[in-house]
């Protein structure tokens, strides 16, 4: 899941897209143009829970963004794996620092 404010601020874009084969991508924008497919607005509980599936604990989670954005995905994916007692479950957060 790659949130950005539009469409052109898709860092790596034809990067990631060349990825596919061996990667899920899914791309949610703030302010995506008319004709856009993907998911709307903001990361929510109800998309995450939409697009990840939390009942395979083979799947390994990496996701980076602002601390707000890093505290949701991580309450979210803790209370589902809490629930299904998943003991190797991990989330991967990564921050990019840029000066």
């Amino acid at each position: 899941l790659f949130a950005n404010k539009t469409e052109k601020d898709i860092i790596l874009k034809n990067e990631l897209e060349s990825l596919k084969s061996r990667v899920k991508l899914h791309y949610i924008l703030d302010n995506p143009p008319e004709n856009w497919t993907g998911e709307k607005g903001m990361i929510t509980e109800p998309i995450l829970k939409k697009i990840c599936p939390l009942d395979d604990p083979d799947i390994l989670y990496i996701y980076c963004g602002p601390f707000g954005m890093n505290s949701l995905i991580r309450d979210i994916f803790g209370k589902a794996t809490q629930s299904q007692k998943y003991s190797n479950f991990d989330l991967v957060a990564f921050y990019i620092i840029i000066r």
